[in-house]
């Protein structure tokens, strides 16, 4: 009989990561290492012109520099987040990148309510986590240590989301506790938004 967990879980995950879903975590590095090239080319750019002290003095130059500027990151923080929830739908359903990240896409759209529950009471609890970490080495570990526990929440309310919609709306594989937190009072709170 072949134990439930195997003896080095970690080099068990690796070995199927390689085996069956390499080419989907390339395809999503070499995405977001495009997207990261292109914004480094356009700071090195700025920085050179800073330097040079030839920056744009016209208002439509600065706020072209400063709007590329800024759409570049929310492409990246996007791309970033897309990818994220794609990884998790690979891990979960074992599809695809491009299949899992529409996937993921449609999950987090169908169900923003409870996503947007979850996110703001965990980023509350993270946020003050770290804050009450009040030596460096403890906020330094803390801050280390907390993108794993929000990408953690991440796979456990897509998981609830997926489950939720294999079984047309019920989650039949959740604890009691996750149910009743993200179930209660959806239609009500739908019902309030909308009107």
């Amino acid at each position: 009989m072949q134990p439930e967990i195997p003896f080095l879980p970690v080099f068990a995950s690796m070995k199927r990561l390689a085996r069956y879903n390499l080419g989907s975590v390339a395809l999503g590095s070499l995405i977001v290492s495009f997207v990261e090239s292109v914004r480094f080319i356009l700071e090195a750019i700025r920085r050179r012109t800073k330097v040079s002290g030839t920056t744009p003095d016209h208002w439509f130059w600065r706020m072209a520099h400063y709007t590329s500027r800024g759409c570049l990151k929310s492409v990246e923080w996007t791309i970033k987040s897309v990818n994220r929830n794609a990884y998790i739908m690979i891990a979960i359903t074992g599809k695809s990148f491009c299949k899992s990240s529409a996937i993921a896409t449609e999950l987090i759209i169908s169900n923003i309510l409870r996503i947007g529950k979850v996110n703001v009471i965990g980023d509350v609890i993270l946020f003050l986590g770290q804050l009450c970490a009040c030596w460096a080495l403890g906020y330094i570990v803390a801050t280390l240590f907390f993108p794993v526990l929000e990408m953690s929440i991440d796979t456990i309310i897509l998981s609830f989301c997926q489950d939720s919609e294999e079984n047309q709306g019920n989650a039949q594989h959740a604890p009691p506790l996750l149910l009743e937190t993200l179930d209660s009072n959806q239609e009500e709170e739908v019902q309030r938004l909308t009107h």
